[in-house]
């Protein structure tokens, strides 16, 4: 293991933002889990709030089709278009292992 002045090294972490979202969606499951087979060993993305204070994952907050885009934060769990990921959603596909990193909006 390399040192510093005699200090460990702990071995880099490889993040991938937004998960491997150049072969699949953005900041969708599907996305995180082939970054993570693809080699890389941390996850980056964007945390929004709902109405009803679950958080999930989106890259610009308002998911949706053109003219019903709504903000997360003006639309509860129930009502937010299917394939928005909760962020417990991604921990049960990557397990508590995987360093993530969240830019909370």
């Amino acid at each position: 293991m390399r040192t510093r002045s005699g200090i460990p090294l702990a071995p880099a972490i490889l993040f991938a933002n937004r998960g491997g979202r150049g072969h699949g969606g953005r900041d969708m499951l599907d996305a995180f889990s082939l970054a993570i087979t693809l080699g890389a060993t941390g996850l980056k993305g964007d945390v929004w709030l709902t109405a009803d204070h679950v958080p999930v994952l989106d890259d610009d907050g308002r998911p949706g089709r053109l003219l019903r885009r709504r903000p997360i934060g003006q639309t509860v769990w129930a009502d937010l278009p299917g394939g928005v990921p909760s962020l417990s959603d991604l921990y049960r596909i990557v397990g508590a292992g995987t360093p993530v990193a969240l830019d909370v909006r």
